[in-house]
């Protein structure tokens, strides 16, 4: 962990945060937070950038159903509020994530289904949380070596409100066919009646 207190900048690197069990849940090559004071003016905390490098991040759905972190998200009632909580002001002037990874592993399937997206590259500009605070903003993500999604358009986000194009292009319907199939054996008994142009599994 390094922090500059003259430009306000810090930088973690090599973190990795293991599930209970041991296995990977989190971990990053390196993240920068360049922190601004001029957002004081506007009572706000106020970044110039945020970019995290080579992010890792692993879902597990577990035998039983559920996430392998779901008894680390389970937490007792909060005591009752007496006022709403406000949505803390934030300016970003840029967030990155560059070469992201997301593993997906389902073991609560026959066969266990496991597939990573790899890479996933965001780049969002001019985000802000102040009300009736409005800015065009551009977003890449980037799955494996064809598909890229990339939206274009302007936001709010107190209140929310996003309005703009979103094109997909390269989208590999194979895989999601893969995840979302029928276990094997479910067209066995069609098969068996004679309709022999059509099979699940």
């Amino acid at each position: 962990v390094r922090f500059n207190p003259f430009t306000f900048t810090a930088v973690l690197g090599g973190f990795d945060l293991r599930d209970r069990d041991g296995g990977d849940l989190l971990k990053f090559d390196r993240l920068t937070v360049d922190l601004q004071v001029s957002g004081l003016v506007r009572r706000a905390w106020k970044f110039r950038v945020i970019r995290i490098e080579r992010p890792r991040l692993t879902a597990r759905i577990a035998a039983d159903g559920k996430l392998s972190v779901a008894d680390l998200l389970a937490a007792p009632s909060p005591p009752p509020s007496p006022a709403p909580a406000r949505t803390p002001r934030i300016i970003v002037g840029r967030f990155q994530m560059d070469s992201g990874r997301l593993d997906y592993v389902d073991e609560s399937r026959t066969p266990r289904f496991a597939e990573a997206l790899d890479p996933i590259n965001l780049d969002v500009r001019a985000f802000s949380t102040i009300p009736d605070a409005t800015g065009d903003h551009g977003l890449t993500f980037g799955i494996g070596p064809d598909t890229r999604i990339h939206w274009t358009g302007s936001k709010t986000i107190e209140p929310l409100h996003l309005e703009g194009r979103c094109e997909v292009t390269g989208l590999s319907l194979p895989l999601l066919w893969r995840y979302a199939a029928p276990a094997p054996g479910l067209g066995r008994p069609w098969r068996e009646r004679g309709a022999r142009r059509w099979r699940c599994g």
